[in-house]
């Protein structure tokens, strides 16, 4: 499947409900099981193989420990692919026939599952057949460590790796350095060294300094939003390099990338595999999140509010909150106001981490002065948890519905179906994920179907993290109609490598559904939407000539007239949203049916695409496109503003109350 790695959850639910519009009502429930996506916004990288070597144009793949020559995978057989690879990606067709398999298969119309299956021939000459050989991330990264393994100073098994070397040769800047910095470098130059690293991996001072040039690097030639907040690249690269001793520890060297990068205001940049694992497992008892009013403190089972009576965070320690969100916002992409604040308020959790970089005791107690809606104020001293608090799927469903009355009913799995006496339905709808399962997509689409006589839509994609772009696909196409039968939904350019041409048949930006205005696979109306959306399309940031390929363009035709829905629909979102679904709000919004409630939705739509650093191993994820909303301006650092700006209610985290939903409803019985 495209871009996803699957898991079960229970979290979305498509539910046709019972005019909640003039007075509460029974539901009707049209439930289905979410499938979700547990990273965001790539192509997954798998491989069912764990090395690759070439013989001319012919692969040679070692699987589960023999090498065997490559006859066919899931029916294509070995030449179409290395064919295909050669037309589409030019010099690099090694490199994506080797790391990039799904893509590859993706490109050529069919998609792996976990598992696919390969014709192999022995060395001797006899044929095997694997039925179902497993796709797994950790293939795919032994397939990277063998065809890098002379930059990366690692093992080859197997055999020689012939011109793949000079492919993979790392770049690294080459300029004086500064032995200076800014003061608001002051936290590069001064890195965070904590007695919990003493026996972590380190790496030398020097190899330390060589991933930082590989890195700038990398910035400087691969980055699509390298100039989006101004950064002075020389300035906060160098300041990195004044700071560090003689050995330098992974996390340390870790959390100083994670503050580098956040300077650039990219949503996607990430460095290493998570924040979790370079920190100390001292955590907060209690997780915050802005409300209206102020942050609150709640339990992480959301079981109840910290203090019912006092449901705001004033300090912990008696440093003020908005200290703390400070330096927790710290490692996380300088971008839309709104949305640094809530990830800073998400980084709350890790206490050890926070008190070190403050200056802090670290004990195995904390003190949280709380506060009410009249500044009464209290004081409670708790116990440090070693255990994780995670946030956890919410909006929440499953539970027993409100019925009181007067309020809005909660739309929540196991209710009856029924009608109130006015008549009017309202269809939610419950996206936890943008995902592109066909089992989940062929549901949704059921779903739909059955509520197409529905007065209005609810459409729920608060703390949907993004995915794919495939449900924006499923829904958009049924709130079009014959006065706006095509809909441009994103604009993007490509972040040209050396050797790429700003022109190019088909483009640079298919796995994102974005094509070349000149394409030839663009339907007349979808043409005529470019045209007319061009003619007053101004990007708010332009990208740079010569560095950028020229515009490409998503567009999604209208649904059949018998699937349409003509009615009005509310979309519910807040800071949370981000990446795919992004674009699935900035496209909706577009449409003069569709209202936004909610607070403005996180800002991100870069196509991020992993480095490898060659000392440290981190890897560095750096956006590829610049991404536009159809009205010409970029997503992030800036986000998509709702209509209706509402913020929840504290006992909305912990309670069936939803402020947001009420307003939403509310909205739409006022159109």
């Amino acid at each position: 499947m495209r871009h996803t790695v699957l898991s079960s959850i229970t979290a979305a639910t498509l539910c046709v409900a019972a005019a909640p519009f003039l007075a509460p009502g029974p539901l009707l429930l049209m439930g289905a099981e979410a499938i979700g996506v547990a990273d965001d916004d790539w192509i997954p990288k798998r491989s069912p193989f764990t090395a690759v070597e070439w013989n001319g144009d012919e692969p040679r793949v070692r699987y589960d420990g023999t090498w065997y020559a490559l006859l066919e995978l899931d029916g294509f057989d070995a030449a179409t692919l290395v064919e295909h690879c050669k037309q589409r990606h030019g010099r690099r067709w090694r490199k994506r026939f080797c790391e990039d398999l799904v893509q590859v298969l993706w490109e050529l119309g069919h998609e792996p599952g976990g598992a696919v299956s390969l014709v192999l021939r022995e060395d001797g000459g006899a044929r095997v057949t694997i039925d179902a050989a497993p796709m797994t991330e950790a293939n795919r990264r032994s397939v990277w460590e063998h065809r890098n393994a002379d930059d990366v100073g690692l093992p080859v098994l197997g055999g020689a790796l012939d011109e793949l070397h000079g492919a993979a040769r790392v770049e690294r800047v080459e300029r004086d350095h500064a032995t200076d910095f800014r003061p608001e470098d002051a936290d590069l130059a001064r890195p965070l060294v904590l007695p919990d690293w003493a026996d972590a991996p380190s790496i030398s001072r020097d190899e330390a300094r060589a991933d930082l040039d590989q890195l700038e690097w990398l910035v400087r030639h691969r980055f699509s939003y390298r100039d989006l907040t101004g950064v002075d690249v020389a300035a906060v690269f160098d300041a990195a390099r004044v700071g560090m001793n003689e050995r330098v520890s992974l996390p340390e060297f870790d959390v100083t990338l994670r503050k580098l990068m956040a300077r650039f205001g990219d949503g996607h940049a990430r460095v290493g595999g998570g924040l979790t694992r370079a920190l100390p497992a001292e955590y907060a008892p209690f997780l915050v999140e802005g409300a209206q009013g102020g942050a609150v403190a709640y339990l992480p089972d959301r079981s109840a509010l910290l203090d019912a009576d006092h449901p705001f965070v004033v300090a912990i320690d008696g440093v003020p909150l908005e200290r703390w969100i400070d330096v927790a916002a710290s490692v996380e992409a300088r971008g839309a106001a709104h949305t640094v604040r809530r990830r800073g308020e998400r980084n709350l959790r890790y206490l050890g981490w926070l008190r070190a970089e403050l200056d802090l005791p670290r004990t195995d107690t904390l003190t949280v002065t709380l506060a009410n809606d009249a500044g009464e104020r209290i004081e409670r001293e708790l116990r440090v948890s070693t255990r994780k608090p995670n946030f956890g799927a919410w909006p929440r469903v499953g539970a027993a519905p409100r019925m009181d009355a007067g309020e809005t009913p909660r739309i929540d799995a196991g209710v009856a179906p029924r009608t109130d006496a006015n008549g009017e339905r309202v269809a939610y709808l419950r996206v936890a994920r943008m995902d592109d399962d066909p089992r989940f997509l062929a549901d949704l689409e059921q779903r739909m179907d059955a509520a197409l006589d529905a007065d209005a839509w609810v459409i729920d994609v608060r703390d949907n993290g993004g995915g794919t772009r495939d449900v924006l696909r499923a829904i958009a196409p049924r709130l079009l109609d014959d006065a706006r039968p095509a809909l441009v939904a994103n604009v993007g350019a490509y972040r040209l490598a050396e050797g790429d041409e700003p022109e190019r048949e088909g483009g640079y930006l298919a796995d994102r559904f974005l094509f070349p205005a000149g394409w030839d696979g663009w339907s007349a109306a979808q043409r005529a939407a470019i045209a007319s959306a061009s003619a007053t399309f101004r990007p708010d940031r332009a990208p740079s000539r010569g560095e950028f390929s020229e515009l490409h363009w998503f567009v999604i035709d209208a649904a059949p007239a018998a699937a349409r829905f003509p009615g009005r629909v509310a979309v519910l979102v807040d800071e949370d949203c981000f990446s795919a679904t992004d674009v699935f709000l900035g496209a909706l919004v577009e449409l003069p049916r569709v209202t936004l409630v909610g607070r403005a939705s996180g800002g991100g739509s870069g196509r991020s695409r992993g480095h490898r650093l060659a000392h440290s191993g981190l890897e560095v994820r750096l956006s590829t496109m610049a991404s536009f909303r159809p009205n010409g301006a970029r997503y992030d650092g800036v986000g998509v503003a709702p209509d209706v700006e509402v913020l929840a209610q504290p006992a909305d985290f912990v309670t069936s109350s939803d402020a947001v939903l009420d307003a939403a409803v509310r909205a739409l019985r006022a159109e």
